[in-house]
């Protein structure tokens, strides 16, 4: 059972990932996720579930969580296919020019003007609001699954494949809220009127977005300078970008490019794609970077490893490194080393990207909360207004009720989210304290290269055991961040 189980998890896990590259890359204007699933049906059954249960095979929650997961997302496949070509293809206008529904978001988040700007966001809600009907339907179709395999709702599904309780992890976050609120919402407030022109509690989210690009630091970012600057970082790593023949970066503009960037590890380690849709200045760096975090990691992943060692395990894994690489960017040493930052700006800039990390921290830990309540009570009726009452306290923005479904990942994404983040500034913590303050050396690639080559083996608390920690702390992000 259990090398047959290993062959099928890891030929799905190419083609499904080679299918989302392809579609969410804007090379193919059809998502096609169904067929594949289908093709791989047998893996997702009911009785794959049960057998998987009663059986005594090694990883056991990892194969169940695997399997679930897909009982799950088997009901709604060929929604999520038709949904998200539907969306590719999707036009708004803006400034009298029909535009496709993801590139809106790019000339939102640039707009100066704010009523061009909230334009915009309205053309673009609109859509968001037309397709709230099929995500409902998508999201009962996955509850009446969680209730025919027994559990009482979808959050005690999630649960029980998952290391950290829940329910002690929000007491956490909601810590974390409360420990960060004074000194957010003083500085959010000044960014906000300074850059949008807007006070806090009229502002809304595209408010947000374009205030925290940060703008003014765009000439510091310049485009033709991105994949330079990533090399040599990665040299000073020890790691030749040029040389790693299974990494391929595509920082191409399609029409259809999702505007969301993201890695898609075809096939570990050999063949793995960094996906991104330029926007402009900063943010194309730090997400570059953050995306880059994913690429080696996966890159460097042992090719011996079992398949459930790479490709199965928790995603969250894999984000702190990615934060990791994405975080250099609040280092003036960095700033100064690879982007040429003089001292007063390198500081400038990165106490205000640090107002960007805090803002994203807060706002997931007002999604999860959100999707506590959600998923415990499986009320999509009241689910708006959780949702725009939670992010509001999380960020003070005036997020929309109808936005409840489009920012909802399922299995609590946000939880994994939010775990990395904490375990990100644990581990920059132990970089510095074996390497020293510019961390960045060979000999912190090497020890990098072996957290990597271990895949997804470890949980996040083993990765922080790996660098000398007991715990997921708050407290160490609350102090880098400036608490």
């Amino acid at each position: 059972m259990i090398e047959a189980l290993r062959e099928k998890v890891e030929k799905l896990n190419e083609e499904m990932n080679r299918e989302y590259y392809l579609h969410f890359s804007g090379q193919k204007e059809t998502l096609e996720l169904s067929k594949i699933m289908e093709k791989y049906r047998d893996l997702f059954s009911k009785e794959m579930v049960e057998k998987i249960k009663e059986s005594n095979i090694p990883e056991k929650e990892r194969f169940l969580a695997f399997s679930l997961r897909g009982y799950l997302e088997d009901a709604v496949k060929e929604d999520v296919d038709q949904l998200q070509t539907e969306l590719a293809g999707r036009k708004v206008k803006v400034n009298g020019e029909e535009v496709s529904f993801y590139y809106a978001r790019v000339l939102m988040v640039n707009e100066p003007e704010r009523e061009k700007r909230r334009r915009i966001y309205l053309r673009r809600l609109e859509v968001v609001e037309e397709t709230n009907g099929k995500r409902k339907e998508m999201w009962r179709k996955e509850y009446e699954r969680v209730k025919e395999l027994g559990y009482k709702n979808y959050t005690e599904l999630c649960q029980a494949t998952y290391p950290v309780k829940y329910k002690d992890f929000l007491e956490k976050c909601e810590k974390f809220l409360e420990n960060t609120e004074t000194l957010f919402f003083d500085r959010f407030e000044n960014l906000l009127r300074r850059e949008s022109r807007v006070r806090l509690g009229e502002a809304e989210p595209h408010d947000g977005a374009f205030a925290l690009k940060l703008r003014e630091f765009d000439e510091l970012f310049p485009r033709e300078k991105l994949i330079p600057t990533v090399e040599k970082f990665l040299l000073s790593l020890g790691i030749d970008l040029k040389s790693q023949h299974n990494v391929h970066i595509d920082l191409e503009v399609r029409e259809r490019k999702h505007p969301r960037a993201f890695c898609a590890p075809v096939k570990i380690p050999d063949e793995i794609y960094l996906n991104h849709l330029p926007a402009g200045g900063m943010e194309d760096y730090d997400t570059t970077l953050h995306e880059l975090g994913h690429v080696e990691h996966f890159a460097w992943t042992e090719r011996e490893l079992a398949p459930e060692y790479k490709v199965l395990g928790l995603d969250g894994v894999s984000e702190v490194y990615a934060f990791l690489f994405q975080y250099l960017l609040e280092d003036e040493e960095f700033l100064k080393e690879f982007l040429g930052f003089p001292d007063g700006v390198a500081k400038r800039f990165a106490d205000l990207y640090k107002l960007v990390h805090l803002y994203l921290v807060r706002r997931y830990c007002g999604k999860f909360r959100y999707e506590m309540e959600l998923h415990t009570e499986m009320d999509l009726e009241n689910g708006g207004k959780i949702y725009a009452r939670s992010l509001r306290e999380a960020t003070g923005l005036l997020y929309p009720e109808a936005g409840y479904l489009d920012d909802l990942d399922g299995f609590f994404y946000s939880a994994d989210y939010l775990l990395s983040w904490f375990a990100e500034a644990q581990l920059r913590e132990t970089l510095r304290e074996k390497f020293g303050r510019k961390w960045w050396c060979e000999e912190a690639g090497e020890f990098l290269k072996e957290l990597w080559g271990m895949g997804r083996k470890y949980t996040i608390g083993e990765v922080l055991e790996l660098a000398g920690w007991k715990e997921v702390d708050i407290s160490v992000l609350e102090k880098e961040l400036g608490c």
